[in-house]
């Protein structure tokens, strides 16, 4: 899933409830550059076997409301940089 929704600058809505990610390893960039997002449930992702999650949101400036609450990183390698999709 990977680069899934990289620079879909315009996207304003997404409704990704029923994705089956319980066999996806990889989420880096899936949301990069989604400048036009404002809301985001990612909460019934199944990311435990996800090993990389590097700027999955980054620069998501207008994203206001993130729910990564069902998140599992345990698996994740490396540097999480998330903090950068509101910067």
């Amino acid at each position: 899933m990977s680069f899934m929704f990289y620079d879909c600058s315009a996207l304003q809505r997404l409704n990704i409830r029923g994705f089956d990610t319980a066999n996806v390893t990889g989420m880096i960039f899936m949301f990069k550059d989604c400048f036009g997002l404002t809301d985001l449930n990612v909460s019934d992702f199944d990311t435990a076997r996800v090993d990389g999650m590097s700027d999955m949101f980054r620069n998501c400036s207008a994203l206001t409301n993130l729910d990564v609450s069902g998140f599992h990183t345990a698996c994740v390698q490396g540097t999480l940089t998330q903090k950068r999709w509101r910067e």
